[in-house]
């Protein structure tokens, strides 16, 4: 039911022959993201931010929603309460992240709790 190109990023549960890919890069309202499914498969070069699943909300210390120092967005559906993000909302966080809340790390982002 979803409209337009898809790609799956392959995590370390998927078969590597269904044709997901490692990692990509896109370019979205002056953002460069890499979405891939470890943030250690990322390459310590990328200057961008780094989207990411594969830390679940196990540890959010070190991999909370959003963390402005290094850079990282955890995506995995536990993190974001389940509820799709779309990369407009994300962007709007990430250019004013005193209304996300701290600017060191946003540990969840949970949409539907007021």
């Amino acid at each position: 039911k979803l409209k337009g190109q898809i790609t799956f990023i392959q995590g370390n549960h998927d078969d590597p022959e269904l044709g997901a890919v490692p990692s990509v890069t896109l370019n979205y309202q002056g953002f460069t993201f890499l979405l891939v499914h470890d943030p250690a498969s990322a390459p310590g070069e990328f200057d961008g931010w780094i989207i990411h699943g594969h830390h679940h909300n196990n540890d959010l210390r070190n991999y909370p929603f959003i963390d402005f120092e290094h850079r990282r967005i955890n995506v995995c559906a536990e993190v974001i309460g389940y509820i799709p993000l779309s990369l407009t909302a994300l962007c709007n966080i990430l250019q004013d992240p005193q209304a996300g809340g701290d600017t060191r790390q946003i540990l969840l982002n949970y949409p539907h709790v007021p």
